[in-house]
């Protein structure tokens, strides 16, 4: 499975049960010393709760000391069950989007891509989903979940969509797409993306998003790179709402991949009759630019509702290498600029 662990995740798991995380480091072996230390030292103490049985309630625990220049480390509360005649029933994607862990089986590439909305909660984000093909076939119709919690571990949105790949067109492609997105107020997320499939696979993958206010005179969301699907997904009209195309969720092409940039822009009203300039620009590895596209824009039309998406083709000619695209917006004396990193993929 492809697996997108983050910094913060990783921390919020740690600290969430009493322990700690040893990240962005040269020196891990610091960090083992220091649990040795710990598993050698350390307190069991249990008490009985002032709470009722089976409310259904997070509790939270504050342990203290009166021993003084004392750190404590301990599990910062409970989650008590709800009583069983209440209780709704568990679906398989809620046991993969409750799990603190990310879950092997079905393998998953995500991208999220945050972008504005006309209505509330004015944002959203994109979800972009890559399965292997033969997988994706033999799972048949897939069910997704789509569960974002807030830096407090409150769960504050849910999507949930199917996509049947038993009909999908037959393709040289390895992988196979989908997508939808997830309306959310502005904020950090930890995203956790949850597949089970008709043939009872499962996998899960967790990712970190900021979501922007798009409340700027000029606002850019997420740059990413689009293709038309070859499934037939319903549940990416939501997705087309926003963007025309699917995104793809690997850095990675083939030769002769039609693929385009896009971008989500939004004007203020107030920056509506200023001129605004788009510049698209593919660096080499080797430090060559090719200059894409130089738009003289109409602010207004990224102004109404939900801005607009800027889109660019990229040359299906491009040989195997690294490349970069960046694309820059002006507005009178604004700039915001938006840089992808990918990858074209020699012949085998």
């Amino acid at each position: 499975m492809h697996l997108q662990k983050t910094t913060s995740s990783l921390r919020y798991l740690a600290e969430a049960t009493g322990g700690f995380a040893v990240t962005n480091t040269n020196a891990p072996e610091a960090g083992v010393d220091r649990m040795l230390a710990e598993n050698g030292s350390y307190y069991l103490i249990g008490y009985h709760s002032p709470a009722p049985p089976n409310d259904g309630r997070h509790h939270r625990i504050t342990v203290r000391t009166r021993v003084p220049e004392v750190e404590v480390r301990a599990r910062e509360g409970y989650d008590s069950p709800g009583k069983t005649s209440k209780q709704p029933a568990v679906t398989p994607l809620d046991t993969l989007t409750r799990s603190v862990i990310q879950t092997r089986g079905l393998a998953m590439r995500v991208v999220a891509i945050p972008a504005p909305l006309p209505t509330e909660p004015s944002t959203t984000v994109i979800i972009g989903i890559e399965l292997p093909a033969t997988a994706a076939a033999r799972a048949g119709r897939i069910e997704f979940a789509v569960v974002a919690i807030d830096q407090q571990g409150k769960t504050r949105a849910r999507a949930q969509f199917a996509t049947d790949f038993t009909s999908s067109e037959k393709t040289s492609s390895v992988w196979t797409r989908t997508g939808s997105r997830i309306d959310l107020p502005p904020g950090e997320y930890q995203l956790r993306v949850a597949a089970v499939g008709a043939d009872n696979s499962t996998g899960s993958v967790f990712l970190d998003a900021t979501v922007p206010t798009f409340a700027a005179e000029l606002a850019v969301g997420g740059l990413s790179l689009g293709a038309p699907s070859a499934t037939s997904v319903s549940s990416a009209d939501r997705l087309r709402a926003v963007l025309a195309l699917v995104p793809l969720a690997t850095n990675e092409l083939a030769r002769g991949t039609a693929v385009s940039g896009q971008l989500p822009i939004k004007v203020s009203s107030k920056g509506a009759s200023s001129p605004l300039t788009i510049t698209a620009t593919l660096v080499h590895a080797d430090q060559r630019t090719v200059l894409l596209d130089r738009t003289q824009a109409v602010a207004r039309e990224y102004a109404a509702g939900a801005g607009k998406v800027y889109r660019v083709a990229l040359p299906t000619s491009l040989s195997a290498g690294s490349y970069r695209l960046i694309v820059e917006s002006t507005l009178g004396r604004t700039v915001v600029t938006r840089e992808l990193k990918f990858s074209v993929l020699p012949e085998r």
